[in-house]
């Protein structure tokens, strides 16, 4: 920011408010006018900008109309952290559409399972018989690389059977790629798809 885009846009307050409330995050100010190469770095286009690193690595980047789209960013990045914490989950998306990081997959096999997108390549399931796409070095960053086959290979398998995001070990990948089809099946926004999902992380077994 600028000290002036800063004070006019009222961004002060409400950044220090949500800093303190989300005390587990580290929030820095970087000024513009004074701090040239960080800008340049970071890649700056557009004032004001929010960036979320974690372990020195930018996974998101934000500007323009901030105050709820801040809060829902830091959320949604809780949200994926928190289930990146979990041993197992197994989850019924929506009909025909499951996401699993269970290491033994039979127990989905009465699920009339036909198709299977692995975002991290395991030998632990075997997938004799089933229709399987593998997205190798997969992660939340460069998802857009992959969206569109993804949501075309889950559409076409929820036509004919039933299909399984599976990923024992990459847990934000595999709910990246559900969020993105409950959008796109159901014509919703983001926070609705988001919504959506937490509500049947409640129905679902969680260790």
């Amino acid at each position: 920011s600028t000290q002036s885009t800063w004070g006019f846009m009222g961004i002060a307050p409400k950044y220090e408010e949500i800093s303190i409330e989300y005390n587990d995050y580290r929030f820095c100010q970087v000024n513009i006018e004074e701090q040239e190469e960080i800008v340049a770095f970071c890649g700056v286009k557009a004032l004001p900008c929010f960036h979320l690193y974690e372990r020195g690595k930018k996974i998101a980047q934000m500007h323009g109309d901030w105050g709820p789209a801040l809060i829902n960013l830091i959320n949604t990045h809780r949200f994926r952290r928190g289930l990146a914490q979990i041993s197992t989950l197994e989850i019924e998306v929506m009909i025909g559409f499951f996401l699993s990081t269970v290491k033994h997959l039979d127990t989905l096999r009465n699920k009339k399972l036909t198709h299977v997108l692995l975002t991290d390549y395991s030998n632990y399931f075997n997938t004799s018989g089933l229709i399987v796409k593998i997205l190798p070095a997969f992660d939340p960053t460069t998802v857009s690389r992959y969206m569109d086959e993804c949501i075309n290979f889950i559409a076409h398998a929820r036509v004919h059977g039933s299909c399984l995001i599976w990923c024992p070990s990459n847990v934000s990948a595999g709910v990246t790629l559900a969020l993105a089809f409950l959008m796109f099946v159901n014509g919703i926004d983001f926070d609705s798809a988001f919504s959506s999902f937490k509500s049947s992380l409640l129905f679902s077994f969680i260790t």
